[in-house]
């Protein structure tokens, strides 16, 4: 299941960088996706991936969640899982064994069409990374969520990690929805 704020999170970041890739870090637990932190329009380097985790770390460790995936739209309509992605999630998986990967369908980013918003991967030892048969479950009012996103523009207040990089006055784990 995904919690409504991690839902508005990936979609207003897909949403406000349609031309590039995003990826973002997945928040919550076994049972649910609860919150998602964005961190990358376009690509990036590992130092600054390494950094934005130990700061997600640090930040969530006092809280009940963890970390338990990540998250990735790319930039074209049909964007198969790239290998950066895989890798970094590889990472993620090693510290966090039950880590799943979210894929943004760009066909559906009308909050008309959110049926299939959201593909999830799952990761085994002998397969790696494949997309599983189970559907994310959305907020019931994912409809409204989706359209309230839309009209009241909430992508411009929506700061990634490299928006904290250009200008650290914009708190990127502090994204309210």
């Amino acid at each position: 299941a995904v919690a409504a704020p991690a839902l508005c999170k990936i979609y207003a970041h897909a949403v406000k960088y349609p031309h590039l890739s995003v990826f973002g870090i997945l928040i919550g637990d076994q049972e649910m996706v609860q919150d998602a932190v964005p961190l990358f329009h376009g690509p990036f380097l590992a130092p600054m991936f390494e950094t934005a985790m130990n700061l997600i770390e640090s930040h969530y460790s006092k809280r009940e969640s963890t970390i338990i995936g990540c998250y990735f739209a790319g930039e074209l309509l049909d964007t198969p899982l790239p290998s950066f992605v895989t890798s970094v999630a590889d990472k993620i998986v090693s510290m966090y064994p039950q880590s799943i990967i979210v894929q943004v369908n760009n066909k559906q980013m009308n909050p008309l069409a959110y049926n299939n918003l959201l593909t999830q991967f799952s990761h085994t030892a002998k397969a790696g990374w494949n997309e599983t048969n189970k559907q994310l479950s959305l907020p019931s009012d994912t409809l409204k969520l989706l359209q309230n996103c839309q009209t009241e523009r909430q992508w411009e207040t929506l700061f990634d990690f490299d928006s904290h990089l250009t200008d650290p006055s914009r708190n990127w784990l502090a994204n309210e929805f």
